[in-house]
């Protein structure tokens, strides 16, 4: 048997990857009591996307980035419950967001992407277009959202944390 799983998991822009960096640069953070790591064992970070390609990146004590919208968008990772099996502990930690919050990350990612080419007409219709899609992107989250939830009571997964990112603090909901 494995020891412990760690999913952090939610829709892009959640925090899953900043928790994550911060997960590995502190461990003696705040954090790890919240999501009860032991400071003095290594874990094994991992992206979701990976596990299927390299199966065996999910052994020993591991934290996965795993993003839901991938989950209902293209069915890559209907692998995870396999894995959930072979742990002693598991604990998913659900990323959220407010609406506002999002759309301003969303907003400087594509922004980012962009600032370099901004001065070119099509790179610019590109992040017009990429604003647009901000605002379906989030309502379809909640769409999305609600699907992850009735995913998580099939699972029957007992430790399940709730962490909004709203402030790039973690608050438990």
């Amino acid at each position: 048997m494995n020891n412990k799983l760690i999913i952090l998991c939610g829709i892009p822009g959640t925090g899953k990857t900043t928790l994550m960096k911060e997960l590995i640069k502190n461990r003696n953070s705040v954090l790890y009591q919240l999501l009860n790591l032991d400071p003095n064992i290594k874990y094994k970070t991992c992206q979701a996307i990976k596990l299927n390609k390299y199966p065996k990146l999910l052994t020993g004590n591991i934290i996965v980035h795993y993003d839901i919208v991938d989950r209902f968008n293209n069915n890559k990772f209907d692998y995870l419950e396999e894995y959930i099996n072979t742990y002693e502990e598991i604990m998913f930690v659900n990323l959220i967001a407010s609406k506002d919050e999002l759309y301003y990350r969303y907003k400087s990612r594509y922004i980012k992407k962009y600032k370099t080419n901004i001065y070119r007409y099509k790179e610019l219709k590109k992040l017009i277009i990429s604003y647009i899609n901000i605002n379906n992107t989030i309502r379809a989250n909640e769409v999305i959202y609600q699907k992850w939830i009735n995913e998580l009571s099939k699972l029957n997964v007992p430790n399940i944390l709730i962490l909004d990112s709203t402030n790039s603090e973690y608050k438990v909901i």
